[in-house]
């Protein structure tokens, strides 16, 4: 839940889902660390030691989130983790125009990411952008055990490949020039 360092071995969209995760569950206790602790935290299967190092980094997580105005901006996320989105918004531009394997891939999800851009009250949202929220909405609707329509179900696949797609060439092009954020 948390970001911490394994995350780094992770790919960037799944990064990306995992922090609006941590942001959506700090939300869902209203900022309060202790109700994190209460119901999350303390029934981690870690040591006391861990599991006090993981609460200060939902402190930590959860001071930034305030202090950015999050607390009463429900639909908004923290500006470093959108700084992830914006990079990986100009990686998809460069390869649609670079990538024939990329286009190839985005080609198969245009329509859904049309349909799901149409459904969201921000018209300038970006395709990315689109295939984040849809992973995100998917995760939360699985977590909460509601059921997902064959459409959702048929159109989450090739958003997945894409993202996938995408966090494989970020991921390459930050190894290549000798960095991994």
């Amino acid at each position: 839940m948390i970001p911490n360092k394994s995350w780094k071995d992770k790919n960037i969209a799944e990064r990306i889902v995992k922090l609006y995760q941590t942001e959506e569950l700090i939300r869902a206790f209203d900022f309060d660390i202790d109700l994190i602790y209460e119901h999350v935290l303390k029934h981690l299967p870690v040591e006391q030691q861990e599991r006090n190092e993981v609460k200060a980094q939902y402190l930590d997580f959860l001071e930034k989130m305030k202090a950015e105005g999050l607390d009463s901006n429900p639909g908004q996320h923290l500006q470093s983790t959108q700084a992830l989105v914006s990079e990986l918004d100009d990686l998809h531009i460069q390869l649609l125009g670079n990538d024939s394997d990329y286009r190839a891939v985005f080609a198969i999800c245009r329509l859904e990411i049309r349909r799901l851009s149409e459904l969201n009250p921000d018209k300038n949202i970006t395709p990315v952008q689109v295939c984040l929220n849809a992973m995100f909405g998917f995760l939360l609707l699985r977590l909460n055990g509601k059921k997902i329509s064959e459409e959702d179900e048929r159109g989450i696949k090739p958003i997945g490949e894409l993202l996938s797609l995408l966090s494989f060439h970020y991921d390459k092009k930050d190894r290549e020039n000798g960095q991994l954020k």
